[in-house]
């Protein structure tokens, strides 16, 4: 009776042993899954947040890239308009003079020839000479009796009239510039100059300033 009883007892505690044991490793179990799990979630999302920023910047890049061909865009718009500008194809605005030239009242006959005085009358080279010191002294844009001048523009005689553009002009003729106002009328009025040149003729030249000059864009054929 006393082995057996000594059996029973060790039996009995083993199996509290082995009990308590499984009962601790079930738990221990458990109280890991919640962290496996948490473990779990945030690779997932860190895979999740990963996937998401390539997708941004792969996103970030083609606007980028837009804008880029935006901007070219824009500056070759910007580039073509100033081109029109300085061709004289777009009508131009801004500060200036308005110089306007009559001939002599009064035509002298010549005794000896029997012809006409054209000295005091106004010629093609005249005007020419006014656009060249115009020019020199800054004008951005210049058109006389309305006809836009360019670089292919041609300024002539016909008779008694005066060409320009091919269009025929007769006087009083109107030049309009576009710049800088003190600097074009020292141009033309420097001693020695343009204008002095004509009054000596009696041809009437008056200079007057304005803050706002519409000139017409060129018109005619460019070929």
């Amino acid at each position: 009776m006393g082995y057996l009883t000594v059996m029973g007892v060790l039996f009995l505690i083993l199996g509290l042993i082995i009990s308590t044991q499984t009962k601790k490793h079930i738990l221990a179990e458990r109280s890991l899954l919640p962290v496996e799990r948490q473990l779990n979630g945030l690779v997932a999302l860190l895979k999740e947040t990963q996937s998401k920023k390539a997708e941004l910047e792969k996103q970030v890049t083609k606007l980028r890239q837009k804008e880029r061909v935006i901007n070219r865009e824009a500056l070759s718009e910007d580039r073509f308009k100033t081109l029109y500008q300085i061709a004289g194809l777009t009508t131009a605005n801004g500060e200036g003079i308005i110089i306007k030239l009559e001939d002599r009242n009064t035509k002298k006959i010549l005794k000896s020839t029997d012809l006409l005085d054209n000295d005091g009358l106004i010629h093609s080279d005249d005007l020419l000479k006014i656009v060249n010191e115009l020019k020199a002294a800054g004008a951005k844009a210049i058109a006389i009796n309305n006809q836009r001048l360019v670089t292919i523009s041609e300024i002539s005689t016909a008779g008694n009239s005066i060409l320009v553009n091919q269009a025929r002009l007769n006087p009083p003729y109107v030049i309009r510039a576009i710049g800088p106002i003190k600097m074009m009328i020292s141009a033309l009025k420097m001693r020695g100059g343009i204008v002095e040149y004509l009054e000596v003729f009696g041809i009437k030249v008056s200079i007057e300033t304005k803050t706002n000059i519409k000139i017409p864009a060129y018109n005619k054929p460019l070929a």
